[in-house]
């Protein structure tokens, strides 16, 4: 009876980041909705834009998340003069983290 050994190959990082940028350039160069206009400067910056947009999206959570439970911790003011932080938490989430998740043409 022979002993099977399982080897589990290694993936090296560069071909698969290869893959996923060139993937992230074919979907940036994918044609527009109608009435939008099409700007070669959009597609190629697109996955840059994301490549960005994921860590200040990250950094924002990592921040936001921390500042609103001190907030809630905090004991309320007698004469209300303590501000909620919460809807600027909640503005600065949405406008990292949300849409649009492609370089807009301007």
């Amino acid at each position: 009876m022979r002993n099977w050994e399982i080897t589990r190959k290694r993936v090296r990082p560069g071909p698969v980041c290869c893959t996923i940028l060139t993937l992230c350039l074919l979907t940036a160069c994918a044609s527009p909705p109608p009435g939008q206009r099409t700007s070669y400067v959009s597609a190629i910056g697109t996955p840059f834009y994301l490549a960005f947009k994921v860590p200040v999206c990250a950094a924002t959570l990592a921040v936001a998340g921390p500042a609103a439970a001190l907030q809630g911790l905090a004991a309320p003011s007698e004469n209300e003069l303590q501000p909620d932080i919460r809807p600027m938490l909640d503005e600065g989430i949405s406008d990292n983290c949300g849409p649009p998740y492609v370089l807009p043409p301007e």
